[in-house]
């Protein structure tokens, strides 16, 4: 959805307006959920109209426009980008190379529907939005005085189209985008104090056991994967402690600002039950760290029959309009988001809970906290039968971490682990097995970090005398105190 870098949070503007502004029902049956086809297709349709619009259609166009902002301690910048489906007007080249409209401005905003267009009485607010967004951007580059949007509807399947134009002042759209920044600095707001909070907290950590053997070669094997961007695949009894080493480095990454996400998948109650101690047992150090736990789909549905649709269901009917609220409230509220926190929030908001997990979830960006997620009975799809459309776009560093915990005893260096295609994982990834005798790490040959020496021992900085019978003791990989033993029982 964003990522931020240093003070700067950047959004595109697609994401941005459907954020404010998405509102409406769910309903299984609306087709809202396109597969690759119609996708494609789309795509298809863009290209076929813009080509056919001729040579005073500026296909593309890459805008980007910056925002400073302040809260009460500190000041941001919130960078909105995306290219607008086509700008069209006649344009001249000046003295510096720039491109200067000499004509009336139209920005152009191009989407499928699968429905008549001829029936649309209207654009789609979102839509619009979004074109308005655009039509300020090249507005304020440019300095023009008004500037026109034009929503171009069209039915891939017969081809018609049906268009909406609005000419808009300078003003009418500065009144409307500072509006829109206005609603989103709630969210941005709470991402730079969130993110500085957590921040702040992960320096005084420590891992809170006395190692065992090889459970610091562990710690610094993943860490040393998220910063070079490598995959990593462990192999390690259960009782080792994989969680643990797997989740406390992981933690300590983002304290170096190498990822902003978590995502810790198991299928099985008993291994997501511990994840959520493991983290427990950091924030007893003073971890400030959200923790969201999502629920399948069929299991979390108040309906005896789950109907997704407004018809049978009072949830599903606006549920849009009151998501955004819903969510804000309840990770501002709570630093454990599990099952039952989702379902209260739920039904005070009348809203559907697996959705609203979801969106805590896909869209907790928003509040700039690290993410723990355990998907109960379905590690690889919550949905079930069916899906949804990746969510990934520009992101920082989301690493996941798999509890793979089954009886094979199958060898460690083939490609699959639990069903898992080592060869499919995104850079970063960790993968956890259980049920050998010692930890066995797996790291993927490639995404080697041009800057990083091949046998450098990384600075950890580990407590003496917390060995624990495991690696040598050297500089450590993990900035701050590594060690310092405990009396919890190992996770």
């Amino acid at each position: 959805m964003y990522e931020v870098k240093e003070n700067t949070l950047r959004i595109s503007v697609r994401n941005l307006v459907e954020f404010i502004f998405s509102t409406g029902d769910i309903d299984s049956g609306s087709g809202k959920l396109m597969d690759v086809r119609v996708m494609q297709e789309g795509a298809r349709i863009h290209r076929k109209l813009q080509k056919a619009a001729g040579s005073r259609y500026h296909a593309e166009v890459p805008l980007k426009y910056t925002v400073d902002l302040q809260d009460d301690t500190r000041s941001y910048s919130v960078l909105i980008e995306g290219r607008a489906d086509g700008i069209i007007c006649d344009l001249q080249e000046n003295d510096q190379g720039d491109k200067i409209p000499i004509s009336d401005v139209i920005i152009d905003e191009i989407k499928t529907v699968g429905s008549d267009v001829h029936r649309m009485d209207e654009p789609v607010y979102v839509h619009k939005a979004q074109a308005m967004c655009y039509g300020y951007i090249y507005a304020s580059h440019k300095a023009l005085s008004s500037i026109a949007i034009q929503l171009t509807y069209c039915n891939p399947e017969t081809e018609d189209i049906k268009q909406f134009k609005e000419e808009l002042s300078y003003d009418e759209l500065k009144n409307w985008f500072e509006s829109l920044i206005a609603s989103f600095k709630l969210w941005s707001d709470f991402v730079f104090r969130s993110r500085e909070e957590r921040q702040n907290s992960i320096e005084n950590v420590e891992f809170p056991f006395t190692y065992r053997p090889g459970q610091k070669n562990l710690c610094i094997g993943v860490y040393r994967s998220m910063e070079r961007e490598k995959n990593l695949f462990i192999q390690a009894s259960t009782g080792v402690g994989k969680t643990i080493s797997t989740i406390f480095p992981a933690v300590k990454a983002m304290g170096q600002g190498m990822a902003d996400k978590i995502f810790y998948l198991t299928s099985k109650t008993i291994t997501r039950t511990v994840a959520q101690d493991t983290f427990k047992i950091l924030r007893d150090q003073g971890l400030i760290f959200r923790n969201v736990t999502l629920t399948a789909r069929d299991k979390i549905c108040p309906l005896e029959e789950r109907n997704c649709n407004p018809r049978d269901c009072s949830r599903a009917k606006g549920h849009y309009d009151r998501v955004n609220d819903a969510v804000y409230h309840m990770v501002t509220e709570n630093m454990v988001i599990d099952r039952q926190v989702v379902e209260k929030y739920a039904e005070m908001f009348n809203v559907c809970p697996f959705e609203m997990g979801l969106d805590a979830i896909l869209n907790f960006e928003f509040h700039g906290q690290k993410i723990g997620v355990w998907l109960e009975d379905y590690a690889e799809n919550p949905y079930g039968q069916g899906g949804e459309d990746d969510q990934g776009g520009n992101q920082q560093g989301a690493h996941q971490i798999h509890g793979q915990h089954d009886d094979h005893r199958g060898d460690h260096r083939n490609h699959q682990i639990g069903g898992i295609d080592f060869r499919s994982c995104r850079p970063g990834e960790i993968l956890v097995k259980g049920h050998v005798e010692n930890p066995v790490i797996e790291k993927n040959k490639e995404n080697q970090h041009p800057c990083r020496q091949q046998g450098a021992e990384p600075n950890l900085g580990f407590a003496q005398g917390q060995n624990g019978g495991g690696a040598e003791q050297r500089p450590a990989d993990i900035p701050g105190q590594i060690g310092g033993g405990g009396e919890h029982a190992h996770q």
